[in-house]
C-alpha cells in the first residue's frame, strides 16, 4: 500500500511542525480487505480505513485540513462528493486551551495491476483517474479579499 506513507509525506511537507516531530503523526490502516475476482489476473483491489492521529497540534485546523484535501483530490477524488457521508471524517480531542488531538479517517482504495512478465507475476500500483486539472502548467494560488493566502509550494494563511 502506497497512500499512508504518501499522506505523512505531503502532511509533514506542508506541516514543518510535524516534519520536525515526526512521532506526532500516527497512522494505522482498519478494515482492509483485498478485493479481487476470478479473472485471469491476479490484480486484486485494497479497500481500507485509513486512521492519521496528530497529536498535540497547537496551529489552526485549517493548516492540517487544506493540504489534506489537496493530497485527496490526487489520490482519492472519489472522496471529493459534497455529501457529508462522502469517506472522510475527523475527530478532536481538545487537551487544553492550546493543543488538540485531531483523529482524520479517509476510506482508500489502490487498484495493483498484476502482469505476467517473462515467467514472474509484476505489481504496479494503478494511478488514480485525475480530476480536471484547474492548477495551470505551473501550479496555481488563493487569493482571498486581493490578498494570496495559498500558493504551490503549499503554504496555508489563515486570517
Amino acid at each position: 500500500m502506497n497512500k499512508p506513507s504518501s499522506l505523512r509525506t505531503a502532511l509533514e511537507a506542508a506541516l514543518p511542525e510535524l516534519k520536525k516531530n515526526p512521532e506526532r503523526v500516527l497512522v494505522f490502516i482498519d478494515k482492509g480487505q483485498i478485493v479481487s475476482t476470478q479473472a485471469p489476473t491476479f490484480s486484486f483491489e485494497y479497500h481500507y480505513t485509513l486512521n492519521v492521529i496528530i497529536t498535540d497540534y497547537s496551529a489552526h485546523s485549517d493548516n492540517i485540513f487544506i493540504p489534506l484535501l489537496v493530497w485527496v483530490r490526487e489520490h482519492q477524488p472519489s472522496l471529493l462528493t459534497g455529501k457529508p457521508d462522502s469517506g472522510m471524517s475527523f475527530e478532536a480531542e481538545i487537551i487544553n486551551h492550546k493543543n488538540t488531538d485531531i483523529s482524520i479517517t479517509l476510506a482508500l482504495t489502490e487498484a495493483v495491476i498484476v502482469t505476467l512478465e517473462q515467467g514472474k507475476l509484476v505489481s504496479r500500483h494503478a494511478e488514480e483517474p485525475k480530476l480536471l486539472d484547474i492548477t495551470g502548467p505551473t501550479g496555481w494560488q488563493l487569493f482571498a479579499n486581493d490578498n494570496e493566502v495559498l500558493q504551490t509550494p503549499l503554504e496555508v494563511i489563515i486570517q
